[in-house]
């Protein structure tokens, strides 16, 4: 996955995830009709970005702490790059380069997920 399409899909997760802050898994709490429309202002969105933030959520989770801690800095929390570092307690080069990491590593887990969702689509198939 190119780097401005992990970039692109983590900034969709975090808006799922912050979408999702009052106690739900990140699904919309609308009717049908409205999680069939494309994102709006109002907030609605489709299913398929729920999918979407659903797996990149489950790839987050297999980031080791200090991964996954800047990926949730560096997406979630507001400020300025310089002020997200003073929060992560490290310089600003290191959390560039977490960041780089985290990406490669997401990108990876998104592989391995769409693989073995191929392979059980294969196996039901068959």
């Amino acid at each position: 996955m190119a780097h401005e399409d992990i970039q692109s899909r983590l900034g969709r997760w975090a808006e799922w995830l912050l979408r999702s802050s009052g106690g739900a898994l990140g699904f919309p709490r609308e009717c049908p009709y409205t999680r069939m429309q494309a994102r709006s202002e109002s907030g609605f969105c489709s299913e398929e970005i729920d999918t979407e933030s659903a797996e990149t959520e489950k790839a987050v989770q297999t980031l080791p702490a200090e991964y996954k801690l800047v990926v949730q800095v560096y997406y979630l929390y507001g400020g300025t790059r310089e002020q997200q570092a003073r929060a992560l307690q490290c310089p600003l080069s290191t959390m560039k380069r977490r960041i780089g990491m985290a990406h490669e590593m997401v990108s990876s887990a998104l592989d391995d997920i769409r693989e073995s969702r191929r392979k059980k689509n294969i196996q039901i198939t068959s």
